[in-house]
Formats: structure tokens, C-alpha cells, sequence
């Protein structure tokens, strides 16, 4: 995603959230690509 030319990038604070009974963080594949692709864009995770 392009930034638009007038606005400067913001690095966000994040974290990422498993809701499920049937799913651990460390099990859940989804969680793992989430916090990569927040990472690879610039972004920190925060819990």
C-alpha cells in the first residue's frame, strides 16, 4: 500500500488476538503471518 504523497508514515503500536477454544497462539498459523506482515510493514508488536 502507497502512502499518499502529503502524509508521512506512523509506525503502530499492535497486538495481535487468537479468540478461539479451539486455537492456541502458538498452534495458529494466522497469528504468526498477522504479526509478520505488521513487522515487515514497519509496525511494532506490543503484546
Amino acid at each position: 500500500m502507497s502512502l499518499h504523497p502529503d502524509r508521512e508514515f506512523r509506525s503502530l503500536g499492535c497486538a495481535v488476538i487468537t479468540a478461539s477454544d479451539t486455537r492456541a497462539p502458538q498452534s495458529d498459523r494466522s497469528v504468526h503471518i498477522t504479526r509478520e506482515l505488521l513487522q515487515t510493514q514497519g509496525h511494532r508488536i506490543e503484546a
